[in-house]
């Protein structure tokens, strides 16, 4: 049985971009997530959001803390990821992703569609913010500093995001520049001959 059209995955270059925002618990991953989903609605767009919080509570709630179990959290991650691009759907995706192998099994699922926007705030500022008390768990049970954070390598990094230095209106409108220069591209590459 063949699948309805809207259900058949389009070629590789006409899906979009999937973006990726990772950094440590407390750096704005998830407050910049759903403001850029806002202003690309604002626009029409349908969007596609995937928090790596809502994400353990639903589909990874069978998964703990070990390092095999953080790894399938990203992989499963991807897959959904995935599937909503092949859709057409724009998406963006929070997750802590601290370490470099967790982001080698996120970019083998999506391959040449990723985008990775690091989220860069200092360990100290991110403990004081702590908006979801994650730096009070105990050690083991999914405290942030369980998998100390592994700095971005170039392969990725696409945009660094300080929101420490900047404001999230700021980060926003750098993100939104981001994917308006990623479509603009993806236009040049669908209309040359």
């Amino acid at each position: 049985m063949t699948p309805p059209r809207s259900c058949s995955s389009p070629p590789a270059h006409s899906c979009p971009p999937v973006y990726w925002f990772y950094g440590r618990s407390g750096a704005g991953k998830t407050t910049l997530l759903w403001e850029v989903a806002a202003r690309l609605e604002q626009t029409g767009r349908k969007v596609f959001c995937l928090d790596g919080d809502e994400l353990r509570r639903g589909l990874c709630r069978d998964l703990g803390f070990t390092e095999a179990d953080r790894n399938e959290n990203h992989r499963r991650a991807a897959e959904v990821a995935a599937l909503a691009a092949q859709q057409g759907l724009t998406v963006l995706v929070a997750t802590m992703a601290p370490r470099v192998n967790y982001r080698e099994a996120v970019a083998q699922v999506l391959g040449q569609r990723l985008r990775w926007f690091y989220v860069n705030a200092a360990l100290e500022t991110c403990t004081r913010r702590d908006p979801k008390g994650q730096y009070q768990r105990p050690a083991g049970a999914g405290h942030p500093q369980d998998v100390p954070f592994e700095p971005p390598v170039a392969e990725h990094l696409d945009l660094t995001l300080n929101t420490e230095e900047n404001s999230i209106a700021e980060c926003v409108a750098q993100v939104l520049e981001q994917i308006a220069r990623e479509e603009s591209a993806a236009d040049r590459v669908e209309v040359s001959p």
